[in-house]
């Protein structure tokens, strides 16, 4: 699953690092990544597409929400939008909305810029599964973090609040 684009003397520490992850070896894994990137000259947007192949890697093993957190943590450049996407988006399949918030606004304070589509897909996993005060503590965080709400935001927290308890019949 290695990129074309991997030097080729980080190539190696980048397949052992997806071999540890496939393994669930998360701490061997972060290992393999830092001989990577002392192994060869990686701009910041390589490092972040690096480790965003890695969360996507990531995503189809069991520890996925565990392992997108602590690549996140260890990463040494400030995550971008589509990183923070693939990490939140973990939590939301799971059904954390919780979980996701607190990684988002982890994120936030280091400094990342999350698109409003992180902030839908915890809005809507939350709604999903009729957590209201979820999607309320999503959309506060988006609020903070001073990112617009879309229309599919406001239709996500509306559908979020009519399935966590039925709204009242107005035609009588």
């Amino acid at each position: 699953m290695v990129r074309a684009s991997v030097p080729p003397l980080a190539r190696p520490h980048v397949v052992k690092a997806e071999q540890a992850l496939k393994r669930g070896d998360i701490p061997l894994s972060l290992t393999h990544v830092d001989a990577a990137l002392n192994s060869a000259q990686f701009s910041d947007d390589d490092t972040r597409q690096l480790y965003g192949d890695l969360l996507k890697f990531s995503r189809r093993t069991k520890s996925r929400r565990r392992g997108a957190e602590e690549l996140l943590a260890h990463c040494a450049v400030t995550p971008d939008a589509p990183l923070a996407h693939l990490a939140v988006s973990g939590h939301a399949h799971a059904g954390d909305a919780a979980g996701g918030v607190r990684l988002l606004a982890g994120l936030v304070s280091r400094g990342c810029a999350p698109s409003a589509g992180s902030f839908d897909v915890l809005i809507q996993s939350a709604g999903r599964k009729r957590d209201l005060g979820g999607a309320v503590a999503a959309y506060s965080l988006m609020r903070r973090s001073r990112v617009a709400p879309t229309a599919f935001t406001l239709n996500s927290l509306l559908a979020a609040r009519a399935r966590a308890a039925p709204l009242p019949s107005v035609i009588s």
